[in-house]
């Protein structure tokens, strides 16, 4: 929509553009986060994901990415107080200026993050409850 406030409108990127990527980081595996392939399933498997634990979804914001030094310390204090999945989530291509096109990419990540969800649910067994997704602006 556009208005005499919002003056510009934006669709999302292609997810190709925006390229996303979930890097898992554990205590098993903490020197060597691994990439987790949403598109292909069965790849969790090759990773040291256990829904046996408690999942941290870590989300950068607007202009940021995972190497912003926040996320590198909330994965470091979330392994060091509990034995936790962290995933991080780089939109960092679809996160730039301007900041309604990045506004727009948010619809996409966020679907993207749903499906990474329902696949750690439907086919791995993590339960919502041990679930929690960490975001810090847009």
């Amino acid at each position: 929509f556009a208005t005499n406030q919002r003056a510009m409108t934006f669709l999302p990127q292609d997810p190709a553009v925006i390229g996303t990527a979930f890097t898992l980081h554990t205590r098993e595996n903490d020197t060597m986060p691994e990439k987790m392939n949403v598109s292909v399933p069965l790849s969790i498997n090759d990773t040291q994901f256990s829904s046996a634990r408690a999942t941290k979804i870590i989300v950068h914001g607007f202009v940021h990415d995972t190497k912003e030094a926040w996320v590198v310390k909330m994965v470091e204090e979330l392994l060091k107080h509990s034995d936790v999945n962290v995933i991080t989530v780089d939109w960092a291509n679809g996160a730039g200026l301007p900041y309604g096109q990045a506004a727009a990419n948010t619809r996409v990540v966020g679907a993207q993050i749903a499906q990474l969800v329902n696949l750690l649910t439907d086919q791995y067994g993590l339960q919502h409850s041990d679930l929690h997704i960490i975001g810090h602006r847009l």
